[in-house]
């Protein structure tokens, strides 16, 4: 492997990345085939779900006029340079 490339199994596929082990760890040889399957689910619906939230930025980025500064610093009324999701609500 040449200086700054990534593993194959790291490399990125339009918006999912895939990684897999050619050894697990052991602690993920303890799960039971139960517990590996949940674990996996739930990384799937995570990565889809990132998956629908870049898309709907994407579709944002596409409105003329949307400036996401502006719509941030109206969000963030306390100016703290951060956003909770209570601040929305």
């Amino acid at each position: 492997m040449q200086h700054g490339q990534r593993p194959k199994s790291q490399q990125t596929r339009g918006l999912r990345r895939e990684v897999s082990f050619e050894r697990p760890p052991e602690m993920f040889d303890l799960l039971s085939s139960r517990l590996k399957s949940k674990l996996g689910e739930i990384l799937q619906l995570i990565a889809d779900e990132e998956q629908t939230i870049e898309i709907r930025r994407q579709e944002l980025a596409r409105v003329p006029g949307f400036e996401p500064y502006s719509c941030f610093t109206r969000i963030d009324r306390s100016n703290q340079g951060v956003i909770y999701s209570k601040d929305i609500v």
